[in-house]
């Protein structure tokens, strides 16, 4: 595996705080945000994943789609940057626990609770549907569940596309047949 390039303690006016997880392409800090004077998530696309133009623009797609939304269930984007050889995006930090992690801490969900989360999932993909945005990767792990009302966002929009997809891209198991 490539060496990751360790990130600044400071870039795009973030100071970074601590790292709070990764994917396959991505690593996602909570950082404190200068302009806003606030805290912030700041998700860094990966050293290796640079040089790949495909890897890229969906990192750009992801970062667009989410700036399109305006919705309590989607996560909110703050700003796109690339600095210092880094490309990442800012955006609402939010403290809380996926769906799947509550899967398996819990065992399962109580009828009424899977129901609110499935209802405020719907919103937010009828937000995005409605700015022509296909999310292709609902899954709990996509799914955080915030604050004491429990609130539902709606996350990773990384294989999101515009208008109606051909092709397959998302996680096999959560994917519709089709």
């Amino acid at each position: 595996m490539a060496k990751e390039n360790v990130v600044p303690k400071t870039i795009a006016k973030c100071r970074i705080l601590q790292r709070l997880g990764h994917g396959k392409t991505t690593r996602i800090f909570q950082a404190f945000y200068e302009p806003l004077q606030k805290e912030v998530a700041v998700k860094i696309l990966k050293e290796d994943m640079k040089a790949s133009a495909d890897v890229r623009q969906k990192f750009l797609n992801e970062a667009r789609a989410l700036a399109k939304l305006d919705h309590e269930n989607n996560v909110k984007v703050f700003d796109v940057v690339e600095e210092a050889g880094f490309l990442l995006i800012i955006m609402e930090l939010l403290k809380g626990r996926d769906v799947s992690r509550v899967l398996e801490e819990e065992g399962h969900l109580e009828a009424e609770q899977a129901v609110d989360i499935a209802g405020q999932a719907a919103a937010a993909l009828a937000a995005a549907h409605r700015q022509q945005i296909v999310h292709r990767d609902v899954k709990p792990a996509n799914l955080m569940i915030v604050g004491r009302r429990e609130q539902v966002k709606l996350l990773d929009f990384g294989l999101a596309v515009e208008g109606v997809t051909a092709g397959k891209a998302g996680t096999p198991d959560y994917m519709s047949p089709e």
